[in-house]
């Protein structure tokens, strides 16, 4: 209430009156939502569902980040020649294809099958975070690219906080359901995760499709 009536806030909550601010801000906290359970869900379904080692699974889970590092830095000049919207929005649609995948893992899935899902999500992650960084700091004027940073660190933790919440209540509602679990009622609370997740991110994709296009921002404004 005070940040709304001051001439000078340290927050400015009339920024979220721009659609073209206020979407991507969203879209954001939808994508780290949904992305996080990957990271969170997936240790389980691979140790203790297919009964391999925390070293085997670390080893798996590293193939996602290297691939959206790589494709991070490509879609950001992307956007800077096409626009955000439309990588972004596939970015995320990539995202709700890799986790709706990972949704139909069992005990006899290949896991050259699960590496190259991740090989999916990966870019997926990759090719929408610059665009979408780009298109919420290009919608703010000069003077408060500042905020409109904090504003999407906050998206990205409070983003991580709700997925992993919500993907472990989740994740312990549906082993409580079966009462005693093995390895492939680890794997379908897994699944019931990544299918929820996958949900999540699919509303992202939608929220990133239908806000206003912006400008391409370029090379300066990106790097802001």
């Amino acid at each position: 209430m005070v940040e709304l009536r001051v001439p000078n806030p340290m927050l400015d909550l009339r920024l979220f009156a721009r659609r073209t601010f206020s979407a991507p801000v969203v879209s954001a906290l939808l994508s780290y939502g949904a992305s996080i359970t990957t990271s969170f869900l997936l240790p389980f379904a691979l140790i203790q569902g297919r009964g391999m080692s925390p070293a085997q699974a670390g080893l798996i889970l590293t193939s996602q980040p290297i691939v959206m590092a790589l494709t991070a830095s490509i879609s950001g000049s992307l956007s800077d020649r096409i626009g955000s919207r439309a990588p972004a929005t596939i970015g995320m649609a990539v995202l709700a294809l890799g986790l709706l995948l990972l949704s139909r893992v069992d005990v006899s899935t290949p896991i050259p099958f699960i590496v190259t899902v991740l090989l999916v999500t990966g870019p997926g992650i990759g090719l929408f975070t610059s665009p979408n960084n780009s298109a919420v700091l290009g919608a703010v004027p000069s003077q408060r690219r500042g905020v409109a940073n904090g504003m999407l660190g906050t998206a990205r933790t409070l983003g991580m906080l709700l997925g992993i919440a919500l993907a472990g209540a989740v994740y312990a509602t549906s082993l409580g359901l079966q009462g005693d679990p093995g390895p492939a009622g680890i794997l379908q609370a897994a699944d019931t995760g990544f299918l929820v997740a996958s949900i999540i991110a699919a509303i992202g994709a939608e929220t990133s499709a239908t806000r206003p296009a912006a400008r391409p921002t370029g090379h300066k404004d990106r790097a802001a």
